[in-house]
Formats: structure tokens, sequence, C-alpha cells
């Protein structure tokens, strides 16, 4: 049997992805108003259109929102469990351990959302000449893709490599969180306050990075969903061999 070759993104791209599936994880535990559902489809738009810039591209407004919609039944499930608990009570383990699962699996579902999108744009999977133009129905076909995609792989993977990373101990995990619930809570604009934030997160950023590199072999089976999922559409953009 032929073993599959591993299919990486770039280290600009995974740094990105894990910054933001941090973030994402992380921020549903913050016990303030504006973090929500709703922040994390702010912070995966942030992500998308980032990933568009490494690759020299824009990504208006409406696409940017676009490649955000309709996010995975495991993350949507996640941010339902979740409970606002105030930081001081991460130190009864039952508690710890029920954090880090949810933070886990709104992680995850970020990661693979950021990872499939970045490999279609440095891949080559869809034509630059459309992504230059911003064009609404290609950013619209290719939001199909992923989708279709995502679901069709099994995300126990990253949420193992995600736990890990994100079990740093209880004391570090409340450290983190208080640090990062004073940047949310400053007066600065959202985009000013999401910047600051990723170095609040910095160490499980670095902890993700370092757990997919060693541990996750999940980039063959995710392409080849990918790859599939352009071919099972109508599509206008073809998969190329890299």
């Amino acid at each position: 049997m032929v073993e599959k070759t591993e299919v990486q993104i770039s280290d600009a791209a995974l740094k990105s992805v894990a910054i933001h599936s941090a973030l994402a994880g992380l921020c549903p535990l913050i016990p303030v108003p504006f973090v929500d559902d709703l922040i994390i489809e702010r912070i995966h738009r942030r992500l998308n259109r980032e990933l568009f810039e490494l690759n020299g591209l824009t990504l208006s407004d409406g696409n940017t929102k676009t490649l955000a919609e309709s996010p995975s039944k495991l993350m949507s499930a996640a941010l339902k469990k979740i409970v606002f608990w105030p930081i001081k009570k991460l130190i009864t383990k039952v508690v710890y351990f029920l954090a880090i699962k949810s933070c886990a699996d709104v992680a995850a579902s970020i990661f693979h959302e950021g990872w499939l999108l970045a490999r279609a744009l440095e891949a080559g999977y869809v034509p630059q000449e459309l992504l230059q133009r911003g064009d609404p129905p290609t950013i619209k076909r290719l939001r199909a893709v992923i989708i279709r995609a995502r679901e069709a792989v099994d995300m126990s993977p990253t949420q193992a490599v995600m736990r890990s990373a994100f079990g740093v101990g209880r004391e570090v995990f409340g450290e983190v969180l208080s640090a990062l619930r004073k940047t949310l809570l400053t007066s600065k604009s959202e985009g000013e306050r999401l910047s600051a934030a990723k170095e609040d997160v910095g160490g499980i950023t670095d902890r993700i990075v370092d757990e997919v590199r060693r541990h996750w072999s999940h980039g063959a089976a995710l392409d080849e969903a990918l790859r599939a999922s352009i071919q099972l559409g109508e599509s206008i953009f073809d998969p190329k061999s890299r």
C-alpha cells in the first residue's frame, strides 16, 4: 500500500490559522457582552482576509462575509455548550476539563476552515484572475467547496491536537484568559482589540503550531477532500496537481 504524502500549507499561513484558532477557542470563555458567536464569526472573517493578503489578494467586505457563512455543526454545538464561567472557577478540575474540550472543538473547526482556504489559495485551485477580480460567484463557489470538504473529513485528530495545545495547566490557562479579558475590555476599536489579543494567545498559538508540526498528519486527507469537493461541484475552477 502506497502511503500518502503529507500536504502542508506555508509557515505564514499556518501561523495565521493557528493564531485565529486560538482566539476563537478562547473568546467564548471571556465573560464580556460582545464575546459570543458573533465575535467568532468576526475572527473567522479576519482570518480569511489575512489568508488572501498572504497570497497578494484583497477580499471585499461582502466576500469576506460570504467565506465565513455556515459554521460547522461541531462549532455551533460547542458554542451552545460553553457557559461563561468566571475565570476563578477554572481552578476546579472538572470545569477546566470541560473548558478545554469546548475550546478545542471551536479551535479545531476554525483550523480546518482556515487550512482548507489556505490550501486552495496556495495550490492554485482557484484561477488567480478570478480572485483578483473579486468575482462574487467564484467566492460563493469556493465557500461551497470548503463546506463540502470540511464535512467530509473527521475532525477528531485536530480536536486532539487542540486539546493538547490548550492544556497548559489551570493556572496558566487562567492567566491567559485574564490577560485576554483585559485586552477585550479596552476602549479601542474591535480591530485593535483583536490585533492586541493575538499577543495574549501567543503561547497557545506556538503550542498549536508545534503540535501540528509534530503530531498532526491530516493535511493529505483535507487536501483529498478539497479536491473531491471541487470535482463534485459544477466548478468554474479546476484542481491542479501540486
